[in-house]
Formats: C-alpha cells, sequence, structure tokens
C-alpha cells in the first residue's frame, strides 16, 4: 500500500498561515499603544481674541395682541342688526351691532308724558311759591322801614333831652360860679349897712333861687332822658324782632320753594329717565380700535344676556408672553432686549422689547421650551414690532439679552488664577530656540459669559498665547506647546 503525498503539503499550508496570522498581531499591537513618549505633545494653549460676552436667557411662549378689548354692553335687548363675524377685521369706529331700541324707546315716552304733566303743575305751584316769596320780601322792608322810623324819632327826642340837659347844666354851673363871686365879695364887705353889702344880699338870694330852679329843671332832664333812652332800646329791640320775623317768613317761603323739586316721586322718575336715555345711547355699539374680531358671542335676532359681546384683538401689534424660570426671573428687567423666532419660521428674527415682568407667584400658565406647560407663576412680556409678521396664537421662542455686551478680548474661565486679592494668566511666549517661556501677567477681569471672561491687561495684545490649564506650568519654565487647536488663530 502507498502513502499518501497530499498530507505534508496540507500541514506546511497550515504552518504558513499560523505564521502569518502571528505576525498580524503583533503588528496590530505595536501600533495601537503607544509609549508614554509619542503621547506628550506639550501644553495647551489658545490665542487671546475677541469673544461675544453677551448672555441671554431662553424662554418660549405665545403670541397675544397688545391691544385686546373686550367690547361689553349690559343691554339685555334683542340684536337687531350685526355687522361682523369672526375674523372680521374692523376700524375704530365702525359700528358693530345695533339693539332693537323699540322697548327702551317706548318706556322712554311715558315716563317723559309723565314728567311732562308733572313739570306743569310744578310750574304752577312754582309761580305761586315765587310770589309768596316777593311778598314776604316786601312786607320785611315795609316793617323795617316803620321800625326804623320810630327808631330814628326816638334817638332824636334822646338827643334833644341830652341837650337840654347839657344847657340846664352849663346854667347851673354858672349859676354856681356866680354865688361863689357873690359870696366872697360879701365876705370882704365891713359895713353890712351899706347899700352896696345890701345889694350883694339880695342878688345872692336871687341867685339862691335859681340854683335851685336849675337843679330841679336838671333831674327832670334827667327824667326825659332815661324815659327817651328806654323808648330808644325798645325801638331798636322792635326793629331786631321785626326782621327776624320777616326773615322767617323769607325763609319758609324759600324753603317751600326749594323743596317744590325735591318730590319723591318726580325724582325718581327723572332718575329712570335718565338711566333710559343713557342705555338708548349705547343702543349701538362701536369698535374702540381696530383689530380681528376674535370671539363673538351674539347672533342676528339673540337676545344679549348682558356682559361680553365680541372680542377685539389688533393683529399688527403683539406681544409675546412667556414662562420664566425661578432661577432666571431675578436677571430680567423691563427694557432689554430680546430675538424672537417663531417655530412656524425659524429662520426669521424679530428683535422684540421685554415691557413687563411678574416677579410673583400669579398661578398663570403659559408653555415652555420642551411644548410642556408649567404654572410657576413667574413670566414676562416681550413687546414686538408692529407688523412683525407672526400670527396671533403663534408658538414662539425667545433669547431675552441679559447682557449685551460688545465683543472684546477674552480666556476661557480655567485660564485665569486669582492669588492674594489678584488675576492673572500665563503667557507663552515664543524664544529663539523654537521653545516658550511661561510668564505670569496680572490682569482686570471684566464681563463673565457662559464660557469666557473678558480680560483686559497692557501687557497682552491680541494673538498672544494664553495657557489653557495653568496649574500645569510656573513662571519662567521653558515649555513646547501643543498646536493641535492652534489652526483657527485668526478667529474663534
Amino acid at each position: 500500500m502507498k502513502k499518501s503525498k497530499k498530507k505534508p503539503i496540507i500541514i506546511i499550508a497550515i504552518v504558513i498561515v499560523l505564521i502569518i496570522v502571528a505576525i498580524s498581531i503583533v503588528r496590530c499591537s505595536s501600533t495601537s499603544v503607544p509609549d508614554d513618549t509619542a503621547m506628550y505633545s506639550g501644553i495647551l494653549v489658545e490665542p487671546l481674541a475677541e469673544h461675544d460676552l453677551s448672555t441671554s436667557i431662553s424662554v418660549s411662549g405665545t403670541t397675544e395682541s397688545q391691544e385686546k378689548t373686550s367690547v361689553t354692553s349690559d343691554l339685555t335687548y334683542k340684536i337687531a342688526q350685526l355687522n361682523v363675524a369672526v375674523g372680521d377685521y374692523v376700524n375704530a369706529g365702525d359700528v358693530l351691532c345695533v339693539f332693537d331700541a323699540s322697548e327702551l324707546q317706548a318706556q322712554i315716552k311715558t315716563l317723559e308724558d309723565q314728567l311732562n304733566n308733572a313739570d306743569t303743575l310744578t310750574s304752577k305751584q312754582s309761580a305761586i311759591n315765587n310770589r309768596a316769596l316777593n311778598e314776604a320780601k316786601e312786607e320785611k322792608a315795609q316793617q323795617l322801614n316803620t321800625a326804623q322810623t320810630a327808631i330814628d324819632n326816638a334817638q332824636s327826642a334822646y338827643d334833644n333831652a341830652v341837650a337840654a340837659k347839657s344847657q340846664l347844666t352849663d346854667a347851673f354851673n354858672e349859676c354856681r360860679k356866680q354865688i361863689s363871686d357873690v359870696s366872697g365879695t360879701l365876705a370882704l364887705c365891713s359895713n353890712t349897712e351899706s347899700e352896696e353889702y345890701l345889694s350883694l344880699q339880695e342878688k345872692l338870694s336871687d341867685l339862691t333861687v335859681s340854683s335851685n330852679t336849675l337843679m330841679e329843671q336838671i333831674q327832670e332832664a334827667d327824667t326825659t332822658i332815661n324815659t327817651c333812652k328806654q323808648a330808644l332800646d325798645e325801638a331798636k329791640s322792635n326793629y331786631s324782632t321785626v326782621e327776624k320775623t320777616a326773615n322767617q317768613q323769607i325763609q319758609s317761603a324759600q324753603d317751600t320753594i326749594d323743596t317744590q323739586g325735591l318730590s319723591t316721586d318726580n325724582a325718581d322718575a327723572k332718575k329712570e329717565l335718565e338711566t333710559l336715555k343713557r342705555k338708548l345711547d349705547k343702543i349701538t355699539a362701536k369698535a374702540e380700535h381696530s383689530g380681528i374680531i376674535t370671539s363673538l358671542n351674539v347672533s342676528n335676532g339673540s337676545i344679549h344676556a348682558g356682559g361680553e359681546l365680541m372680542t377685539i384683538q389688533n393683529t399688527n401689534a403683539l406681544k409675546l408672553t412667556v414662562t420664566i424660570k425661578e432661577s432666571d426671573i431675578l436677571k430680567l428687567k423691563e427694557g432689554m432686549k430680546a430675538i424672537v423666532t417663531s417655530n412656524a419660521d425659524e429662520s426669521k428674527e424679530i428683535e422684540g422689547t421685554v415691557s413687563k415682568v411678574v416677579d410673583f407667584v400669579s398661578g398663570s400658565s403659559a408653555p415652555s421650551q420642551d411644548g410642556q406647560t408649567t404654572t410657576n407663576g413667574y413670566s414676562a412680556e416681550i413687546t414686538l414690532p408692529d407688523n412683525c409678521g407672526l400670527l396671533l396664537g403663534m408658538s414662539a421662542k425667545a433669547k431675552i439679552l441679559v447682557s449685551d455686551e460688545e465683543k472684546s478680548l477674552a480666556v476661557s474661565y480655567d485660564s485665569i488664577i486669582d492669588e492674594d486679592g489678584n488675576s492673572y494668566v500665563y503667557k507663552a511666549v515664543a524664544d529663539s530656540n523654537g521653545k516658550y517661556k511661561i510668564e505670569k501677567v496680572k490682569v482686570t477681569k471684566g464681563t463673565d459669559s457662559t464660557y469666557y471672561t473678558g480680560i483686559t491687561s497692557d501687557d497682552l495684545a491680541e494673538g498672544d498665547y494664553i495657557v489653557s490649564y495653568p496649574d500645569s506650568v510656573t513662571e519662567g519654565e521653558l515649555v513646547d506647546i501643543d498646536e493641535t487647536y492652534l489652526s483657527g488663530e485668526d478667529g474663534e
């Protein structure tokens, strides 16, 4: 029996295949695991450049009208004419609807007739009352004139009595003076039997009689004065009494006139008539401003129950009502700019302004960016420019610019180190040997954004290499830099 020659050939082929596989495995292993030297390519740096440092809050909401008017009426009559439908555009002053005024006009006619009859009676009574008032005034004038005449007469009698007493007093004083003079002369006469003495004695006797007579007349004058004074006082008192009584009569007549128009029946009727006329003035409902009819609660021939007739919204002046997270509410202020995009056209950006911030929990709700409704209560309104192209009720997103900083030199947060109350960065400066020397530079920090912080320093310029991780180097150290991320030196 012959041995087969194929068996050794198969074995040799298998060995060759195993050798090739082993070589491939070794090569793969050597290329996939580099040594430590191959992994190090230098420190990471970033060229100093200008960056946008503005920060924003992303929100979402639904567009609403800035001018939303609820057209209401307290009239409860039938709608005789309806001139609009939902979706119609109306101008300010357009007639929206007219109520049936027939019932109202009939009520007004009945009340007007009733009041006209009452007015006729009132007019007649008013003439009588006015005549009584005029007569009371005339009577007062006559009575006061009579009382004044009595006062004048009493005053004249009193004045005459006072004047008469004054004359008597003067005469009495003169008489007493003469008595004193004669008595003095008599005292100087030594011869009481002389003719001169006897003559002076007789004269003294006559003067004494005259003095006594004048004294009696003065006393009578005092009585007359007292009588005249009493009469004058009575005349004045009578004048006051007459005047008071006359004024009371006049006031009574005036009160009659004043209360004439205060009849309860007429007052109530007039008040009701005024109410009905005010209703008649509102029988036609007009648009206060231009806009679209967005809701309608009445129809032709329907009886209005009171309240809202329809709603008008100005679609040319819109606002975006958005929900604000609790973590963002304290950052917002009125007047901040906002960039708005609608879900219908995300490519179009609209610049709005935050016009209202509701910084208390109101319980209202609005859709958030993820489409879910939140009820945390914090919200804001963003006023959109007129004719912005959006429609009522559209969902939209907005970025509210909390800080609107212009581009400025900035580095990443991690590039800055703070020591002893100062801030520093490490700058990598190339030397002649292809190495980079580490320099420590003091900087002033500016605005923070999401990733970058603005810095200023007289020792830095745009394009300088700033070490990304300062903890990996020391001042004065010579290093290599990793140029992997330096391809974009000319911009961000």
